[in-house]
């Protein structure tokens, strides 16, 4: 018996395509998503608020969705515009703060009477002379005769290097400071030299001093140092590089800023300002008294700070409640303009310790008169020892 063969037809597996796969994928997505309104894109069948619509839910659920994401990018952008305009934020890291992270402040005291009187009458009876030996600081100049001048007359005109440091009286006639610059010349000195000689002393100016509560010579402490107002005696100073700390002993100057632990008059710094009128001969006002700057130490200190005034007989405490604003280490990979500071190692500024704001205007200042004068301020410093100091 013959067997008849059977015919077996198998039944192939349709290929799938790339736009099945994501149809499937998408369709997948919509129903599994937790955004809003997706799902009802491939739902098979509609809810009674879609029976209102002309259109299959497929497009109006695709139109509120591809509505929805083009708000989202639209506020995306903005917010990524906004962080490109300001991308440094300000916040509080703590109101507890230990007061030993501080730098205790600069202290900057300068005498009302920039000129002394009796040291500019000295001076002057010693031009009288013909070719004396006046020593100015360490060194000795031979002062050249001043002829048809009255001591008197000589010291009133020395009087007017105040007007380096405070212009207030555009009258005064030239020749009187040809005079002032003949002598400054002929004897080989600086402007800023014969100011140092003329200004009170530190010591003149302070007297019982203490830090920490412990008693400390003065000496130890405050050093003379040249501000836009003339010679002051600061304390806790570290502006300038390469600073010499001039008449005071190294080994008792620590190489950064002083710190204290504690709060209150007791645990900082305490002094004793002197006053002398009768010595009074060129002042900033026409009262006795002192001038305080209380500032960062590794800032200069001018005229733009905030001062504080003393009297005659008064006893004055000051009280600083200091903030401490820090940049975070990743500020740093930012571009300097969108920042819109500098580090204090990204510029070099001559002949300060390191950059910050206040000495770069300082900086500004001195070389916007250089540019106009061509002569530099009596209190710049190194940096600009190749230009000759206004006079």
């Amino acid at each position: 018996m013959l067997s008849k063969p059977v015919k077996t037809r198998f039944w192939k597996k349709p290929r799938k395509t790339l736009a099945d796969v994501l149809k499937r994928e998408a369709k997948e997505f919509c129903l599994q998503t937790a955004l809003h309104g997706y799902r009802f894109i491939v739902l098979p069948k509609k809810v009674l608020l879609e029976r209102q619509f002309i259109f299959y839910p497929l497009v109006t659920w695709s139109a509120v969705c591809v509505a929805s994401l083009i708000t989202a990018f639209v506020l995306l952008f903005i917010a990524w515009f906004n962080f490109q305009a300001n991308p440094t934020v300000l916040i509080t890291d703590s109101t507890h703060y230990a007061i030993w992270n501080y730098p205790f402040p600069a202290v900057t005291i300068c005498d009302y009477n920039v000129i002394s009187k009796k040291k500019a009458l000295a001076l002057a009876e010693t031009l009288s002379t013909t070719r004396p030996k006046y020593a100015f600081q360490s060194f000795c100049f031979g002062i050249r005769k001043a002829e048809g001048r009255t001591p008197q007359e000589m010291a009133w005109d020395l009087r007017l290097l105040f007007q380096l440091v405070k212009y207030t009286d555009p009258d005064v006639p030239q020749e009187n400071y040809t005079w002032i610059r003949n002598i400054v010349e002929e004897n080989g000195l600086s402007i800023g030299d014969l100011l140092d000689e003329l200004s009170p002393s530190c010591e003149e100016l302070l007297t019982n001093c203490r830090w920490k509560g412990e008693p400390k010579r003065c000496e130890h402490l405050f050093e003379r140092v040249l501000t836009t107002e003339g010679f002051c005696c600061s304390f806790n100073y570290y502006a300038l590089r390469n600073h010499t700390f001039n008449r005071m002993i190294a080994s008792k100057v620590p190489t950064k800023p002083r710190r204290v632990s504690a709060c209150g008059h007791q645990t900082a710094l305490e002094v004793t300002a002197l006053i002398n009128p009768s010595d009074y001969f060129a002042a900033h006002l026409p009262s006795f008294g002192h001038r305080i700057l209380v500032h960062n130490p590794y800032q200069f200190p001018d005229w733009s700070w905030q001062e504080i005034l003393s009297e005659i007989n008064t006893l004055l405490l000051v009280s600083v409640s200091p903030t401490l604003t820090y940049s975070s280490a990743d500020i740093r990979s930012l571009p300097i303009r969108s920042r819109g500071c500098l580090f204090t190692d990204e510029m070099n500024l001559d002949n300060f310790n390191g950059y910050n704001f206040h000495n770069c205007m300082m900086r500004c200042r001195m070389n916007l008169t250089i540019s106009l004068c061509g002569c530099r301020p009596y209190y710049s410093g190194n940096g600009t020892r190749h230009f000759e100091q206004c006079a």
